[in-house]
Formats: C-alpha cells, structure tokens, sequence
C-alpha cells in the first residue's frame, strides 16, 4: 500500500469504478489533514521560544562563575527574567534585614505596572539565608535580605550571593 505525504496508507485497486477503496481513501484524506494540522500546531508549541537576551547589572554585581547572565526576553505578552546567581565585584555590600538594594533594571517596555516578587536566597558573610526578589514598576531588580546585616563579600560562591530566581509577569 503507497503512503501519502502524511504517511496514511492510500488503498489502491485496479478497477475504475468507483470501489470501497474509494470510500477508504475518502476516510485516508481525511486522517491525513487532520494529522498534518494536528503536526503544524505541535511544531509550534515545541518550537523553542527566542532567546533571553543579557540584562546590563548595576554597578559591582556580576554572575557567578559557571552561571548565565541575567536574562529578559518577551514571549507571550509576558516578561520572562531568567535565573541566575550574582556575586559582587569591586567591593563587598554591608546588607540590613529588609533592606532594599537594585542589582539591574529593565528596560521601558519590559517593566511591570505592579510590584512583583519571588522567593530568592542571599549568601550573606558565609550565611545562607532567605530573600525577595522583587521587581517595582520603575523597573529596579531588586533583592530584600531576610536575615540579619552582614556584608556580601567579593569572595562569591554559596556564602556570598544573591540568587535571582525566574521570574514572569504579564505586560
């Protein structure tokens, strides 16, 4: 049996009258456009969406060694912030519980019209503890220590950071 461009089986006879492999065929063609459509909607939705694109960190914050920049992109109609694990550079950062402090901003167009948070950790002195990250609508990317002061040295690693989680909100 010859298969079609959709790989459905096409029933053949030799006879030219109209045969029950005609009414076969009919059911075929039919099968096989309903799984092409079904095919083009699955390659859209496994298509991989575009590429983060690197959101410039304040002054003294870069990635940890072996971890992606701060990214953003926009798919959907939403802002996605990807994931990564800061380190200060320069200098270390004496921290406060529940302080507030910026380690990027977004771009206009990228920024949220309400204030949206997600659970993070801080590395703090070699303590390991608790934060939000947070974005406000003037586009600061930010982090609130929930644990005691202590200084965020330039040493980095687990003890000394700030972890900014994946984040999406609606435009």
């Amino acid at each position: 049996m010859p298969l079609d461009s959709n790989g459905i089986h096409q029933y053949v006879e030799a006879d030219t009258e109209a045969t029950f492999s005609d009414l076969l065929n009919l059911l075929a063609t039919s099968t096989s456009d309903a799984v092409e459509d079904d095919r083009a909607r699955l390659t859209a939705l496994e298509a991989p969406p575009a590429g983060f694109t690197a959101l410039p960190l304040a002054a003294g914050w870069a990635p940890q060694a072996g971890w992606p920049a701060l990214g953003l992109r926009l798919i959907d109609g939403a802002v996605e912030l990807s994931a990564t694990l800061l380190a200060r550079t320069g200098s270390g950062l004496t921290t406060v519980a529940a302080g507030t402090y910026t380690v990027a901003t977004l771009p206009s167009g990228y920024r949220p019209t309400n204030i949206q948070g997600a659970a993070g950790t801080v590395g703090v002195g070699g303590s390991l503890g608790a934060s939000i990250a947070r974005i406000d609508p003037s586009g600061a990317v930010q982090f609130v220590p929930l644990v005691g002061g202590g200084t965020i040295t330039t040493a980095g690693g687990y003890g000394n950071h700030v972890l900014i989680p994946s984040m999406r909100f609606p435009l």
